[in-house]
């Protein structure tokens, strides 16, 4: 419940992940407010700011990253052919560990089919801890 000092439209309250409003509402004297997101997660690539507001029209290539139930981390790998490979982290780690069985050199974000000393490289996010 907002205090009743709050002057209108003075103020805003809301929600944010990683330090950034996300969810946000003008603020109003003795209101109760109730915030339900229910966020997507998409991935592209593409020059683009952290914070700016990005044209859906002009993005390359998207893809919706989908957590399932007991899922809290995900990988995204952009292929050689600009498509995306999403799995969980520890089925791309598995993958990788998999992968590395049958060319120990191979690095992470090669890709499984490139001699390990090629130039040819995958984006994608490290796997983490």
């Amino acid at each position: 419940m907002e205090d009743g000092r709050i002057p209108v439209g003075q103020a805003s309250v809301g929600i944010g992940m990683s330090g950034f409003g996300t969810f946000v509402a003008p603020a109003q004297p003795n209101m109760n407010l109730i915030f339900t997101p229910n966020p997507e997660y998409w991935i592209t690539f593409g020059t683009y700011v952290q914070g700016e507001v990005v044209d859906i029209t002009a993005v390359n290539n998207p893809a919706q990253i989908k957590f399932p139930l007991n899922v809290y981390s995900m990988t995204a790998i952009l292929n050689p052919d600009n498509t995306w490979t999403i799995t969980s982290t520890a089925q791309a780690n598995a993958n990788f560990i998999k992968a590395r069985e049958k060319q120990p050199k191979l690095a992470w974000g090669q890709h499984a089919e490139a001699r390990p000393s090629s130039s040819r490289k995958v984006t994608g996010a490290a796997p983490r801890a």
